[in-house]
């Protein structure tokens, strides 16, 4: 976490606050898994926030502002939401095309 204030002629006779925000965050991603694959340890191992892109640099900064410190923490929570099956559906005009779509079909217990 930096301290230090970056200040030159312009700065003279200003106050510096410092002042810390915390954000909220809400990521949504899809995960595909085949037969017997846990979801959540699929997202796990690929997806996420990547950590080392928090820093810094995603702060703004103005004249009169200086990024000095960013962080991201996790409460641990998480719902996993089944949304289908991917499958290739025949063309009902053209049995020779198949187009790959989502189809809502009940996930099988």
């Amino acid at each position: 976490m930096s301290t230090e204030v970056y200040m030159d002629s312009r700065d003279v006779g200003k106050k510096v606050y410092k002042v810390r925000k915390t954000y909220t965050i809400t990521t949504e991603e899809f995960v595909k898994v085949a037969e017997g694959q846990d979801p959540f340890d699929v997202w796990l191992d690929q997806g996420g926030i990547d950590y080392d892109k928090v820093n810094k640099d995603i702060l703004s900064e103005g004249l009169d502002t200086q990024a000095c410190y960013a962080e991201a923490h996790s409460d641990g929570d998480h719902e996993i939401e089944y949304m289908g099956m991917v499958e290739e559906v025949e063309d009902e005009d053209d049995p020779d095309y198949k187009e790959i779509q989502l189809t809502n079909k009940e996930m099988m217990i």
